[in-house]
């Protein structure tokens, strides 16, 4: 179980943002990639006067191919890092602007099937980066990424690929 202050803040602690707060794995006795990386997550967003908490799924190869953009960001807005659940539990689009601003839109649903949702934008300042990119590495050192999409494919294509006895 993580520390309880494992969380990852998206935006300015004291206007818009958004704070994914991982609570544990959804299957922890599962070690394939499939079932194994699915979160249970508290997401907080607030945005002006509405403010909102809901529990969602995410996954942590989601998170990480996060981290990996959040990486690559450079200050010419060209790159962006993108988070986007499988689910549409939340959707986060970021970019580093050429005055070194981080600019971002989030949309976060209380049910991917069929509720409400909200979109807003985040802002703050370049500075925020490094923390924001170490607080993603201690969510993923908490939840990193169990097995390999391929290597749980095997048996349902073996089977797929198998004649019918005849």
């Amino acid at each position: 179980m993580p520390p309880p202050a494992l969380e990852l803040l998206l935006g300015d602690p004291d206007a818009s943002h958004l704070v994914l707060r991982p609570l544990r794995r959804s299957h922890p006795e599962a070690e394939d990639f499939w079932e194994g990386n699915w979160l249970k997550v508290d997401v907080t967003a607030r945005a002006g006067a509405f403010h909102g908490t809901v529990e969602a799924d995410l996954r942590s190869d989601e998170l990480e191919r996060f981290a990996d953009g959040l990486a690559a960001l450079q200050p010419d807005g060209q790159a962006r890092a993108t988070l986007e659940s499988m689910e549409g539990w939340v959707t986060v689009r970021l970019a580093l602007d050429p005055r070194g601003r981080l600019e971002g839109s989030c949309e976060v649903r209380d049910d991917p099937a069929a509720g409400s949702s909200l979109r807003f934008s985040i802002t703050c300042g370049q500075d925020r980066l490094p923390a924001l990119r170490a607080a993603l590495a201690a969510l993923l050192a908490a939840y990193p990424v169990v097995g390999h999409p391929d290597d749980d494919a095997g048996p349902l294509l073996a089977d797929a690929a198998e004649p019918e006895p005849g």
